[in-house]
């Protein structure tokens, strides 16, 4: 269970609408009737200058690729990264989840097909490990 944790991510995720105009995030929590405090499961965030580069600067090759994150906590790191035209890596989209299972990938790539639009109609290259 995440303490001052979830309310710190639920603090950022909503400075982060008042201070950048255009930025999709989604904060998914777990709340129950017994648990006093909410419990952490996902966390997803595009940037839109991120998204805006990846449309109009990028290269059409995007990375996708996923980490374990080391901390007390755990979790996954799903991120997916372009790169512009000075060689440059840019990440345009991450989600922390639990596990990195298949429902989790597909999940984010409907939202990252969502922000940057369908892949087949922009031509975008996928890459992964």
């Amino acid at each position: 269970m995440l303490s001052d944790s979830t309310f710190y991510l639920e603090a950022y995720g909503e400075e982060f609408e008042c201070v950048c105009e255009g930025i999709n995030y989604k904060l998914i929590l777990e709340r129950s009737s017994w648990l006093l405090l909410p419990r952490f499961v996902s966390f997803y965030m595009c940037l839109k200058g991120n998204k805006l580069a990846s449309k109009h600067a990028f290269r059409p090759i995007i990375g996708l690729d996923g980490c374990h994150l080391k901390s007390k906590f755990g979790r996954q790191l799903l991120i997916v990264v372009g790169r512009d035209p000075n060689d440059q890596h840019l990440p345009i989209a991450f989600l922390v989840v639990e596990n990195e299972t298949k429902d989790s990938w597909k999940w984010f790539l409907e939202l990252l097909i969502n922000d940057i639009g369908d892949i087949e109609a922009n031509k975008w290259l996928c890459i992964s490990d």
